[in-house]
């Protein structure tokens, strides 16, 4: 459907469901047990959906936890402004996704690769230049 954007469908271990959610892999246990997550089998360890997570840890998330970044702590980590953020959220050219109360969130783990991209195309265009000046000599 255009517009609806799909979710994930990945299946993530218990471990891994514990670190996007920052808490302890028998809290997530807990959680299966409570309804909160579903799995495939009761007992598996694997099997959690993505999307799932995700929007549990959209539903859990609150200022101060690190679980998500907010527009400002991305535009710390990138060394952009807030509004570039935003320009470059609403371009589609940073992923996001709306926690309940509408906040813009984004997942470190892609924001590290972004910014380690940006810092790799940086000096590369400052070797570029170093090297174009250089040569005439």
């Amino acid at each position: 459907m255009p517009g609806v954007e799909e979710l994930p469908t990945e299946r993530l271990t218990y471990a891994q469901a514990a670190e996007m959610l920052g808490v302890h892999e028998i809290t997530v246990l807990r959680m299966v047990r409570r309804g909160d997550l579903s799995t495939k089998a009761k007992w598996a360890k694997t099997g959690l959906l993505r999307a799932d997570v995700e929007q549990l840890s959209l539903q859990r998330w609150r200022p101060g936890k690190h679980t998500w970044l907010t527009t400002t702590q991305v535009g710390e980590q990138l060394g952009l402004s807030r509004s570039r953020i935003l320009q470059l959220s609403n371009a589609g050219m940073l992923p996001f996704r709306r926690n309940p109360e509408g906040r813009r969130l984004y997942r470190p783990g892609q924001i590290a690769v972004i910014a380690r991209a940006r810092k790799v195309r940086l000096q590369r265009g400052n070797s570029t230049c170093r090297a174009s000046a250089g040569g005439g000599r």
